[in-house]
């Protein structure tokens, strides 16, 4: 068999995917996780099986927030999966999606008064010692007023819209927020954060299952732009 048989129409080696829809589906009865070469956005980029270990794992290149329960209510300013239209920030950390606060469904910004959340379910592994929550975020914002926050809680615990929460934050700066006061990159790239859960962390339980919740919230007078962005969110645990 020559080269221009194994390279196919597309120019790439391995299986033609030109058919698939979404980065995380499959192609009739072939699984993804058997990609092993992916064209994407024009982008060569190595598609490899997620570790055994990986609980939630959303990069958004599929453009929607299926993997998330949104809790948006009527805020002015919401989340929504999309390509960040915004000039003055990447698209996104590593691909064409990410996920983001907009007033609008599609823009990169904010506008005052809202508090707005995401969240996923997951149940903690019986022989789990730790998890570990990576992600790549950023967000400027009013200094201690505008600002993203991630929580881990029970199930009993549902998010409302325009309400801002105070207890069982995880991760960020002061209080828990993720700003430019957090970090001073943020408010022009993507930066990375790890979170290491074990059992000092609040609502730590093993065989039950537990919520994480990203949130945002603004406050009634300044907006310093950008608001809230995440992407490539993977849980994974250790025994």
């Amino acid at each position: 068999m020559g080269l221009s048989s194994l390279k196919g129409n597309s120019g790439y080696l391995g299986i033609d995917k030109r058919a698939e829809s979404g980065s995380t589906g499959t192609t009739g009865n072939v699984s993804i996780k058997k990609h092993f070469l992916e064209r994407r956005s024009g982008n060569f980029a190595p598609i490899v099986p997620l570790p055994s270990n990986t609980l939630f794992f959303d990069d958004f290149e599929d453009g929607t927030l299926t993997k998330w329960s949104v809790v948006n209510g009527s805020e002015g300013s919401y989340w929504v999966a999309g390509v960040t239209q915004n000039s003055t920030y990447p698209l996104s950390s590593g691909g064409t999606y990410s996920c983001y606060i907009s007033t609008d469904g599609t823009n990169y910004n904010y506008t005052t008064s809202s508090d707005s959340h995401i969240y996923f379910d997951v149940t903690v592994p019986a022989d789990a010692v730790t998890m570990t929550l990576d992600f790549d975020w950023m967000c400027n914002g009013e200094s201690t007023y505008d600002y993203g926050y991630v929580r881990f809680t029970t199930t009993a615990i549902t998010p409302v819209a325009g309400t801002l929460y105070s207890t069982n934050r995880i991760g960020g700066g002061t209080s828990g927020r993720f700003d430019d006061v957090y970090n001073a990159l943020a408010d022009t790239e993507y930066v990375h954060e790890t979170i290491t859960l074990n059992s000092g962390t609040t609502d730590w339980g093993v065989g039950v299952t537990r919520r994480f919740v990203f949130s945002w919230r603004s406050d009634s007078s300044i907006q310093n732009q950008p608001p809230f962005g995440v992407d490539n969110v993977i849980l994974k645990y250790t025994t």
